[in-house]
């Protein structure tokens, strides 16, 4: 009875004569996820010898790897970066027809009023924008644009390093200094205040004209007397790469532009 009980229980087993044959690739996939994690292992080493064994010199040059060789952007361009809140303000010395036109509107991400091959407004002294067609004000055309690249270092390591606690005082000196007054400064601090006080620092460099021009170039007609174009690229640091940022950091040299005859004025940001 036993031997037929045997031969029962054995006859239900099945067996897959491909099995041994197949080769297992379990040994060699431990292999590949061993390598990985000791990759992972020397990368870790190196980023803390960087931080901890070169002082600012390590960080500066971890920082710079990692976003290029200039402070703010990078001194080749990069990117994508998106224009925020760009407005400009038109003050003719009489009231004037005006056509407002940019190099790259396939840019823009939104425009207002609508930007119809351009703007077209009849302008006057204080400022206020009217719309033929329509009738309806405005006191200036306002529009956001991405950037597939923007080149924002005419040096290496230039600009401000700013407390988020003094934010305010920072922007009211240095705006006055680019040539804005005092209703075009505070719209513009008003815009930016919230998100630039709330850092420990903030990394601060003002593009110079000639790098606005080539990344946005304006084309207007009647042609002004004088324009002023002010983009304030910057982003918030902490007080640890703040204090690394210190030593390595000039500070940017700014001229104040004339304001004279029918004067443009433009102002926005780029956070990176």
């Amino acid at each position: 009875m036993m031997e037929n009980s045997n031969e029962q229980s054995n006859s239900n087993i099945y067996f897959d004569p491909t099995a041994a044959s197949e080769p297992t690739m379990v040994p060699e996939e431990k292999k590949k996820g061993k390598g990985k994690v000791v990759i992972i292992i020397i990368v870790v080493i190196i980023v803390l010898l960087l931080l901890c064994c070169c002082g600012g010199a390590g960080v500066w040059g971890l920082y710079t790897a990692m976003f290029g060789s200039n402070p703010i952007g990078g001194g080749g361009g990069g990117g994508p970066y998106t224009v925020d809140k760009p407005v400009i303000y038109l003050y003719p010395e009489e009231k004037t027809q005006v056509t407002v036109q940019v190099s790259d509107p396939e840019l823009f991400t939104v425009t207002y009023p609508d930007y119809r091959n351009g703007w077209n407004v009849i302008a006057e002294k204080n400022g206020t924008l009217t719309d033929p067609d329509t009738l309806k004000t405005y006191y200036s055309l306002y529009y956001e644009s991405e950037l597939p690249e923007f080149s924002v270092m005419t040096s290496e390591k230039e600009g401000f390093l700013v407390a988020g606690d003094d934010i305010q005082s920072f922007l009211e000196e240095k705006l006055e200094v680019l040539g804005l007054n005092d209703r075009e400064a505070e719209e513009m601090i008003i815009y930016w205040l919230p998100q630039m006080s709330q850092n420990d620092y903030n990394l601060v460099r003002f593009a110079t004209r000639e790098e606005i021009d080539e990344a946005m170039g304006l084309s207007i007609a009647p042609e002004p007397d004088s324009v002023i174009r002010v983009w304030m690229v910057w982003e918030g640091v902490s007080a640890e790469e703040a204090a690394a940022l210190e030593n390595e950091l000039t500070e940017q040299e700014l001229t104040t532009p004339e304001r004279e005859g029918f004067t443009v004025v433009e102002w926005g940001g780029i956070r990176k």
